[in-house]
């Protein structure tokens, strides 16, 4: 299974066109390497995760890099709404107060 059309939710599990078979789990959206250029994830390697101040653990990629999606994150009405504010805000991240000004979540 692939999806790249939409943004994937935070826990979903990839496999990237740079790592071959090895796992990521997607950890964030809008990511900027540094002070570099902004990707549309982060992950961290699966199993390890995060391991302190080792970086190497720490990957950053695009939509078009994902490979095989193999386990999609938690989806519901709030990950939805943020999914669209997240696509709407084009090149920018959405900010916690943009969120919960402008739709918030919803059992809240």
């Amino acid at each position: 299974m692939k999806e790249t059309n939409h943004l994937l939710p935070i826990g979903t599990v990839v496999t990237i066109s740079s790592l071959g078979t090895k796992p990521l789990v997607v950890v964030s959206h809008k990511a900027r390497a540094g002070l570099g250029s902004e990707y549309d994830y982060v992950g961290y390697l699966w199993p390890e995760g995060w391991m302190g101040n080792d970086s190497s653990h720490v990957k950053y990629f695009d939509g078009p890099d994902v490979r095989e999606v193999l386990h999609m994150g938690y989806v519901d009405e709030n990950w939805l709404r943020l999914r669209e504010l997240l696509e709407d805000s084009g090149s920018g991240p959405v900010s916690r107060d943009q969120w919960w000004k402008d739709s918030g979540p919803a059992d809240v």
